[in-house]
């Protein structure tokens, strides 16, 4: 909707003035071009990434994917380290792909995460790994749309950052029908090829929760394994790390008849971690 995007644009534009009128600060149209370059080549890196992923064996499963995303990519964007360490990344990446080595050692299963993992739980991935050998090919959070800026003008990289923001996992997923999630999981599933979706409910979240059903019928549809799993995305308190194992665990073995890589895993007590 070009009015919602013209919505977005005036939204900055009040941004900057407000941030004038109260400080003084001039807009550096020159630093936010820089900015904005660093995160184009952020995202054609990203865009190689995903393709490497969508191999038998992912190079960069896990956090992997998740982690630079939501730091580089969302939490601080545009930076000359972002760019650095997404180079050295995909380096890296490539290396294994030519071996034909997966980042996640005695992968058992492709999966894809739907909704964020919970913040409480940094080691989530490590678990996934070492107790069912679960590998993450591509998460909803991570999956963005390729948005490239263009910087030759300062209307066109606001254009381009309010388009970041509009086509935004969430914003794009969790407003309008629920079809907009479905149509999502759709696309992920056919480039992917999951066995399963590992599918977190942050309980607050009354969107991820309220298309559990809807879900669920997609699963039947596609014959694609669906494990939904409650959580809170920042506190522990409400459903512990090993409630969040509970459910995972209850459905590997009951679902997909799977035996752990390591037993020991399935119940330990970390309730004191942070």
């Amino acid at each position: 909707d070009p009015s919602v995007m013209d919505d977005f644009i005036d939204d900055i534009k009040g941004m900057i003035d407000f941030v004038h009128e109260h400080t003084g600060a001039e807009m550096d149209w020159d630093e936010l071009r820089h900015i904005c370059e660093n995160q184009n080549e952020v995202t054609r890196i990203q865009m190689e990434l995903w393709e490497l992923n969508r191999g038998p064996e992912p190079p960069a499963a896990n956090d992997l994917t998740w982690q630079p995303d939501m730091i580089w990519y969302n939490i601080n964007p545009g930076t000359d380290v972002a760019v650095e360490g997404y180079r050295k990344l995909l380096k890296l990446a490539k290396v294994a792909h030519e071996k034909g080595e997966c980042s996640v050692k005695n992968m058992k299963y492709r999966a894809l995460l739907w909704n964020p993992p919970t913040f409480m739980y940094a080691n989530f991935w490590n678990w996934l790994e070492r107790c069912w050998g679960i590998g993450i090919c591509m998460d909803m959070e991570t999956y963005h749309e390729p948005v490239l800026i263009d910087t030759r003008t300062p209307e066109g990289m606001l254009h381009g950052i309010a388009t970041q923001w509009c086509y935004a996992p969430m914003a794009r997923h969790n407003r309008g029908t629920a079809q907009n999630t479905i149509n999502g999981l759709s696309e992920l599933a056919r480039i992917y090829r999951p066995n399963m979706i590992l599918d977190l409910n942050h309980m607050a979240c009354r969107a991820s929760v309220g298309l559990t059903g809807a879900l669920k019928e997609w699963s039947r549809d596609h014959n694609v394994p669906v494990c939904f799993a409650d959580y809170d995305m920042f506190d522990n308190r409400v459903v512990s790390r090993q409630q969040i194992r509970d459910q995972i665990n209850r459905f590997m073995q009951d679902v997909m008849h799977a035996e752990p890589l390591d037993a020991s895993l399935l119940v330990f007590d970390d309730s004191d971690e942070w």
